[in-house]
């Protein structure tokens, strides 16, 4: 085991976050694989599953890293609203700066939750997987669109392309945290940046390409939540309580 939640007087010197939840698409959605299939121009990510019959079937699958990806502007936009310092973690100039410090002494409450350049990822975020029946002509279907000229903004002539979509859907994922005790804010026993977290994780409402014509459009519900090892009550990521946790923020030894 590479952590201990509880030391032999009973304090916590790891927190460990496990998070389960589920996505449900309503309409079209579209997260691509950067290839073409067959006569489709832009495919969707297939998982490859076996079957009990020794046949193999490909379903559609989120991966982790889009999912963590827009968790993070998700959380960031809450932190903003907030009134919190946020920064960008692509940043290579000399606003970057501040983010080079240790998770405890750092005032990004973002950053102390998924890690930063300089002390490593701490959240891991596993690929959504399709669950229940799967009905390949079904919820997959190939649509037709048109390229743009970028200067022009009109369509370019004899350049049709075939994107692929998938229709609805429940797919479900896990998110794992691990944070030294010193890296978080636990004054009120939940870390205030796991609450973040929850908050953010349930404010996703689109995923994937698309999203300006309405394509992505999600509905995301947390299934179960465990602190330590402890399952977590329903009612500690509420919105009004996850809200006051992360207004508790003392923005860390800024």
């Amino acid at each position: 085991m590479i952590y201990c939640p509880k030391g032999h007087l009973g304090v916590i010197t790891v927190h460990k976050l496990i998070v389960k939840y589920e996505m449900h698409f309503e309409g079209p959605w579209h997260i691509g694989s950067g290839q073409d299939r067959g006569l489709v121009d832009s495919a969707v990510i297939l998982q490859r599953i076996p079957l009990d019959n020794g046949k193999v079937e490909y379903r559609p699958v989120i991966p982790g890293s889009t999912v963590k990806g827009r968790l993070r502007t998700a959380c960031e936009d809450i932190a903003v609203l907030l009134g919190l310092d946020v920064i960008d973690p692509h940043d290579d100039g000399p606003g970057s700066l501040p983010a080079f410090t240790p998770h405890k002494s750092s005032g990004y409450i973002v950053n102390r939750l998924f890690g930063s350049r300089f002390a490593g990822e701490c959240l891991f975020v596993s690929d959504a997987v399709w669950q229940g029946e799967y009905h390949d002509q079904l919820n997959r279907q190939p649509r037709t669109g048109v390229s743009l000229d970028r200067l022009t903004g009109t369509a370019k002539p004899k350049h049709l392309f075939h994107i692929e979509t998938v229709l609805g859907g429940t797919l479900v994922g896990s998110i794992e945290a691990f944070h030294h005790a010193e890296d978080l804010m636990a004054e009120s026993g939940f870390p205030s940046e796991y609450a973040l977290l929850l908050l953010g994780l349930q404010s996703l409402k689109q995923l994937g390409g698309k999203r300006s014509i309405g394509w992505g459009q999600v509905s995301t519900r947390i299934m179960s939540v465990t602190y330590n090892d402890q399952p977590v009550e329903e009612e500690i990521w509420r919105n009004p309580e996850v809200l006051a946790l992360i207004e508790n923020w003392d923005g860390g030894a800024k």
